[in-house]
């Protein structure tokens, strides 16, 4: 079989939307929680976001405190 190269990644102008919102937030580290409230979506949504967004280094996962995941923009 032939490596064939994946196709770059699409964005709906909702989901850009979600993405500025989240980077606007993340001023200082957020929770999953303060985020997902803000976006009024799904705890599974907002974290496949934050998961996409780590991945392509947007966002990074500061710390974790018990179950609470603390996230905030990667520092320069």
């Amino acid at each position: 079989m032939q490596n064939v190269p994946k196709p770059a990644r699409r964005y709906t102008a909702a989901s850009l939307r979600k993405r500025h919102v989240i980077l606007l937030m993340l001023d200082k580290p957020r929770t999953q929680r303060e985020i997902q409230s803000r976006l009024d979506i799904s705890r599974s949504r907002t974290l496949g976001i934050l998961r996409m967004m780590q991945r392509e280094g947007e966002i990074v996962a500061a710390e974790r405190i018990g179950c609470v995941q603390i996230w905030e923009k990667p520092r320069a």
